[in-house]
């Protein structure tokens, strides 16, 4: 099959390109720098130069697809505040892209997108509705994609496990975030209360994607949604005594409600951190994930 790719050349994407090229499809892959353009020609594959605001260019490459995997989104803006902004301009984008699609035989294409698990109800499973939570817009952007399911596009939503990870250097946001924090306070802080961050090795979730690109029609009820979780939750208590330890710093118990304000940012995320469950994704996907756990793998990482 053609498979159009956003994000191609980023954590999740690089990863996945490899996996899709390898099993004989042809990629196509959105990149927005000569830098990004040379990896993924060197993975194989053909790039498009353009960012997600270049909304003829995305939708002129959906046209040419048969399935277009949605991996681009502008943390870089949400985590700086402007959740509705990043949010905004992912409707954009998926709207061009899903238009497109239908466009040129609708019927016979696949729309895959990538959401969160973060700020789901505790221990939500796939087919929970309970998803428009008012602390992640970016809901919004999954109701968009999935109101062309009626219109004849099969719609496939992967929610990501909000901890992802890869096996080389600690480089995720959240947990960087919360190190800083720990530096600047001189102790680590986790809630009173049971909160839990949903993780999965970054292998492991372009072979969910892999998988959503590949699974036979009809096979998933249209829209379907996916749960990328290698491990459904993590005590974040059992995170802060890794840390600790490895910072060597003492661990300290504060209110749920103080999270904001004790970690910023990265507080605020844990506050509505839930366990989640992948059950009916690993038995309708036969997704089986088999990376290293978070805490294994941060005993493993260089954190200083």
């Amino acid at each position: 099959m053609k498979v159009f790719v956003t994000g191609a050349s980023g954590f999740i994407g690089s990863t996945l390109v490899p996996k899709l090229i390898a099993s004989g499809h042809q990629v196509t892959g959105l990149a927005r720098s000569p830098s990004s353009i040379a990896k993924l020609e060197s993975l194989g594959a053909k790039a498009v130069s353009g960012d997600i605001t270049d909304l003829e260019t995305v939708a002129k490459a959906a046209k040419d697809a048969d399935v277009v995997v949605h991996l681009a989104f502008d943390h870089g803006m949400a985590f700086s505040g402007d959740w509705a902004g990043a949010c905004e301009k992912d409707r954009k984008v998926i709207a061009a892209i899903c238009d497109a699609l239908l466009a040129s035989g609708g019927d016979k294409k696949r729309f895959i997108l990538a959401a969160g698990t973060l700020g789901l109800p505790p221990n939500a499973n796939e087919q929970s509705e309970l998803h428009r939570s008012p602390d992640m817009p970016r809901w919004q952007s999954t109701d968009l994609a999935f109101s062309y399911a009626p219109k004849g596009l099969s719609v496939i939503q992967v929610r990501i496990a909000p901890i992802t990870y890869g096996p080389a250097e600690l480089n995720h946001p959240f947990l960087l975030g919360q190190i800083e924090k720990i530096k600047e306070n001189g102790y680590v802080a986790y809630p009173d209360s049971d909160r839990f961050w949903g993780t999965a090795t970054v292998d492991d979730i372009a072979d969910l994607f892999f998988r959503a690109v590949e699974i036979a029609p009809g096979k998933l009820p249209n829209p379907a949604t996916l749960h990328g979780l290698g491990e459904d939750g993590v005590p974040l208590r059992d995170i802060a005594e890794v840390l600790g330890r490895r910072l060597g710093k003492e661990t300290k118990v504060i209110p749920t409600e103080k999270l904001g304000e004790e970690l910023g940012f990265v507080g605020g995320l844990q506050a509505v951190a839930f366990k989640a469950s992948a059950e009916w994704t690993k038995q309708q996907t036969g997704w089986k994930p088999n990376g290293k756990g978070l805490l294994e793998q941060l005993e493993l990482y260089e954190i200083a």
